[in-house]
């Protein structure tokens, strides 16, 4: 793609292509980059607490749980199939069913909190900039307007608006409502 846009975008276009570039990979490629992180301790997470509990299907179902981790809190899917897999494993064992997926909520319980209390905050908003409140209402408004696509782009296109309105919008408002030069 960089490619085709320094052979079609020249001068002035050139610099405007390249600003907007820059941004869309401050935003989008940042987020999914760190998001990526986040994703992948969670899953060493998930993965250590099930191969404790010598669950069947213990790959799949953190690859599972990955997949659905980049959408925030669309993990808990993957309770679904987590509960047939702690059928098996209390037919298997002769274990209790309600004291297996206890475990299974409580690992997810415990995730969603090393989630929301310490690796969101200190991977995401001190490198993105955005305080997790605004994380979580653009998360909101995104999904209310695009449904799943929307919590997929809600935090990036959030971000990208924050840079355009600083870098436009700003300065312009600093200029005629403070009358500054």
């Amino acid at each position: 793609f960089y490619a085709l846009h320094v052979k079609f975008f020249g001068g002035k276009i050139k610099s405007k292509a390249n600003i907007i570039l820059d941004d869309f990979n401050q935003s989008f490629v940042k987020y999914f980059k760190l998001r990526s992180k986040i994703v992948l301790i969670l899953s060493l997470v998930y993965l250590s607490a099930f191969i404790i509990m010598d669950m069947p299907g213990v790959l799949i179902l953190t690859i599972i749980i990955a997949i659905l981790s980049y959408i925030p809190y669309l993990q808990y899917f993957a309770l679904i199939p987590l509960s047939v897999s702690c059928i098996v494993l209390s037919v298997e064992n002769d274990q209790s069913f309600l004291l297996l997926f206890g475990v299974v909520l409580g690992v997810f319980i415990l995730a969603s909190i090393l989630e929301e209390a310490i690796l969101t905050p200190w991977i995401m908003e001190k490198n993105i900039g955005m305080n997790p409140v605004i994380m979580i209402l653009a998360l909101r408004v995104w999904s209310y307007l695009f449904g799943l696509k929307g919590l997929l782009i809600g935090i990036p296109m959030t971000s990208l608006i924050i840079i355009y309105t600083k870098r436009y919008f700003l300065p312009a408002y600093q200029k005629v409502v403070l009358n500054e030069n």
